[in-house]
């Protein structure tokens, strides 16, 4: 077998298995939730359409009326329908938040 050839095989079969290895890291790293009642302005914006603005009044309406009780009550936010509330709703969660009133 040439060493091309080999070099070519070995290539191919390299890029596989980090794609592989990667694409599952990133499955699970997709996995993960973010607690509304904790998560800082730059948690919020790795949400799927959750940019600066929209972030910012999430985080203005914990300030004014205190923690999420549930997820159903991020619709209160300005900004966020029920389109968005569901294609949220798997990234998010609403946890009693460790700050001390």
């Amino acid at each position: 077998m040439p060493f091309t050839l080999l070099l070519k095989r070995v290539f191919v079969f390299s890029l596989l298995c980090s794609t592989l290895l990667f694409g599952t890291t990133m499955s699970f790293a997709g996995q993960m939730s973010i607690n509304l009642n904790s998560a800082t302005s730059a948690q919020l914006e790795t949400l799927p359409g959750i940019g600066p603005e929209l972030a910012e009044r999430i985080m203005e309406y914990k300030k004014e009326n205190g923690d999420f009780k549930n997820i159903q009550d991020l619709a209160k936010v300005k900004g966020i329908g029920e389109k968005k509330l569901a294609m949220l709703k798997d990234s998010i969660t609403v946890e009693k938040s460790s700050k001390k009133k």
